[in-house]
């Protein structure tokens, strides 16, 4: 599929970063290098020099909400749920809790994160589920609201809420990050 694309068919190329996440920094060097002579703009992965990129507010954007659930919702007990490990968005989305806590005077509680083993859990399609028990069920976490890293999770506790009796937004508030319908 990546030999269909070259100079004769297109005018430039926009790659969108999760392309690239298995990739170390060399081999997608080398992925991007592959088309040249085309224009390459990155969405959302790190600079590589040569090569423009486009970030998304990931943080701003989980911070706002944050901020709203607390101060709208009055919600004191937030979890979050991880995305993808070393992953830039991802990281600066979690930081963005963590930052607002700290701002809010709220307690950093290790057992209000849900963690991915690793990547393959977190690209998991059940990988909000898993998060979920994890938080409810293995760290016994007091929670009145949810934070998610992107849409994909916030799909998947849905209904894993639901099944356990969970009402949402009454009992639990949950917000994610991507503007998915």
């Amino acid at each position: 599929l990546y030999d269909l694309v070259g100079a004769e068919r297109l005018d430039g190329l926009v790659i969108q970063n999760l392309m690239c996440n298995l990739l170390d920094p060399d081999e997608t060097r080398q992925f991007y290098e592959r088309y040249r002579p085309l224009p390459i703009v990155s969405l959302g992965r790190l600079s590589m020099e040569g090569y423009p990129y486009v970030m998304s507010g990931g943080y701003e954007g989980v911070r706002k909400a944050i901020v709203h659930l607390i101060e709208v919702h009055d919600r004191r007990r937030i979890a979050f749920v991880k995305g993808l490990p070393n992953y830039r968005p991802h990281d600066e989305r979690y930081q963005a809790y963590v930052d607002v806590l700290a701002e809010y005077g709220l307690p950093f509680d290790p057992a209000r994160v849900a963690v991915p083993h690793d990547a393959a859990e977190a690209e998991q399609p059940d990988w909000g589920q898993v998060a979920l028990r994890q938080l409810l069920d293995e760290q016994k976490a007091d929670i009145d609201a949810l934070v998610t890293n992107d849409d994909r999770f916030a799909h998947n506790l849905l209904p894993e809420l639901q099944a356990r009796g969970i009402r949402v937004p009454d009992d639990m508030a949950l917000v994610s990050f991507d503007d998915e319908e």
